[in-house]
């Protein structure tokens, strides 16, 4: 792959997709500095961590068209929270939530 397209890839599954530099740099496993100076045209080669990175895209492209969908990283990082390991809060988690399926369908 060229490095032009790996680029034009990059920015365009960042602006479509809604998913954060900073996200896709914890997915890919690379540095979340490469991956920003990439989207902003930095560079000029094509390296083993943008293939990291363009594996990562193509499995949150397939993930999105078998129906899935991905927890954005702050959700999950406050259910964490919330959570902290007790199992009595799950429950009280998981209630809430279901709760609020009648509303939303409204929506």
């Amino acid at each position: 792959m060229k490095f032009t397209e790996f680029k034009s890839k990059l920015k365009q599954f960042l602006s479509s997709s809604g998913v954060s530099q900073n996200a896709l740099s914890i997915k890919a496993d690379v540095p979340q500095s490469q991956v920003c100076n990439w989207a902003n045209g930095k560079g000029c080669r094509y390296t083993k961590n943008a293939r990291k990175v363009i594996i990562a895209i193509e499995n949150y492209q397939k993930e999105n068209e078998c129906g899935y969908f991905s927890i954005p990283d702050d959700l999950q990082q406050s259910i964490r929270l919330v959570l902290d390991g007790n199992p009595e809060r799950k429950k009280v988690l998981v209630d809430m939530i279901k709760s609020l399926d009648p509303i939303l369908k409204k929506l």
